[in-house]
C-alpha cells in the first residue's frame, strides 16, 4: 500500500516539476499527471473542472495518456521477459504505474492470472485516491485563486466545495456498492452503463476539441506525458527488484 501511495505521489510530483521545465501549462500538466498516477481518462474528466482546466487542456491530456498507456501495454511484456520478472513485481509494477485500468488488464495477462490478480487490486487502490487527490486539487486551486482577495478560510472552503461538489457522492457510491449487499449484487449489471456513460462524457469532449489550439500546444505535452511515465516507470521498477531480492 505505502509503494502505491508513494506512486502516486511521485506521479504527481514528478510530472509537476518537468511541467514546469518544459514550459507546460499548469492545466495541461496537472491533467496529465492526474491520468498518469490514478486512472488515465476518468481521472482527467473528473478533475479537469477542478482544475479550471480548459477543454484543449483536457483534450491533450487524453491524447498524451491514452497513447502512453498503449506503448505501455507493448513494452510491459517485453520487459518483463527481458529482466525475468517474477509474477509478483510485474503484477505489482503494472497496477502502480499503468494509467488505464483496460491496459493494466492487458498488460498484467501476459504473465497469467496470477499477475493479473495482484494488479488489478494495486490499480484499484490508485483509483481510490481520485477522492483525497480532487480534495487537495480542490483547496489548492481555491486558495490560489483567491490569494490576492480578502476571501478568508471559510471563503476558500467553499469555493473547494463548489468545484469539488462530487466528491461526497462518489465516496458515498463507493461505500454503498460496496458494502451494502444489493448494490453489491446489482454493480455487475450496472457496471456497463458507467461504461456508456463515461464514453459519452468524452465523446462530448471530444465535439469541442478544435485541433489547430491542441496542434498549436506543440509536442512538450507529449514529451512530458512519456518521460514522466518512463522515469517513475523505472524508479517504481527498481523499489520492486530491491525490495523482493
Amino acid at each position: 500500500m505505502i509503494l502505491v501511495i508513494s506512486s502516486v505521489g511521485l506521479f504527481f510530483l514528478t510530472i509537476l516539476l518537468m511541467a514546469g521545465a518544459l514550459g507546460v501549462n499548469r492545466g495541461t500538466g496537472l491533467l496529465i499527471a492526474s491520468g498518469s498516477a490514478i486512472c488515465g481518462a476518468s481521472a482527467i474528466a473528473v478533475l479537469s473542472p477542478v482544475v479550471g482546466a480548459r477543454d484543449r487542456d483536457m483534450s491533450m491530456a487524453l491524447i498524451v495518456t491514452t497513447v502512453a498507456g498503449l506503448t505501455g501495454a507493448l513494452l510491459y511484456p517485453l520487459i518483463s521477459d527481458w529482466l525475468s520478472l517474477s509474477e509478483k513485481v510485474y503484477g505489482v509494477f503494472c497496477g502502480s504505474t499503468l494509467q488505464q485500468t483496460g491496459i493494466v488488464r492487458l498488460a498484467a495477462s501476459h504473465m497469467g492470472a496470477g499477475a493479473l490478480d495482484l494488479a488489478i487490486p494495486v490499480k484499484m487502490l490508485r483509483i481510490a485516491m481520485l477522492a483525497p487527490a480532487a480534495a487537495t486539487l480542490a483547496m489548492t486551486t481555491s486558495m490560489k485563486a483567491t490569494g490576492r482577495s480578502d476571501t478568508g478560510g471559510a471563503g476558500k472552503i467553499l469555493m473547494a466545495l463548489k468545484r469539488a461538489w462530487f466528491i461526497p457522492v462518489f465516496v458515498a457510491v463507493a461505500l454503498v456498492f460496496s458494502f451494502v449487499e444489493p448494490a453489491v449484487t446489482a454493480r455487475g449489471s450496472i457496471k456497463p452503463f458507467a461504461t456508456i456513460f463515461l464514453s459519452l462524457a468524452l465523446a462530448s469532449i471530444g465535439l469541442r476539441v478544435d485541433f489547430d489550439s491542441i496542434r498549436s500546444m506543440g509536442s512538450r505535452p507529449l514529451l512530458l506525458g512519456f518521460a514522466g511515465w518512463a522515469l517513475v516507470g523505472s524508479i517504481i521498477l527498481l523499489a520492486l527488484l530491491i525490495l523482493t531480492r
